[in-house]
């Protein structure tokens, strides 16, 4: 399995980061996160699996934060 498709995979089984939200690109084993996430947390624990999948040389955390608004 590939970097990317490892990372896609593991964040997308995740309960904390909302489905298709996150996107995920590889080049020469860096990262790079890219989408829209509502909490830190979600931004944070994305980087956190990134930087788990094997042959991972670094992660570029480009995902933003925008809190949902509930009326």
């Amino acid at each position: 399995m590939d970097i990317r498709t490892e990372v896609a995979n593991a964040l997308q089984w995740s309960v904390a980061i909302p489905p298709h939200k996150v996107s995920v690109k590889v080049n020469g084993g860096v990262v790079t996160l890219r989408g829209v996430v509502d909490q830190p947390y979600q931004k944070s624990y994305a980087e956190a699996v990134a930087r788990r999948a094997a042959g991972v040389i670094d992660v570029r955390n480009n995902i933003a934060i925008q809190p949902s608004v509930e009326f």
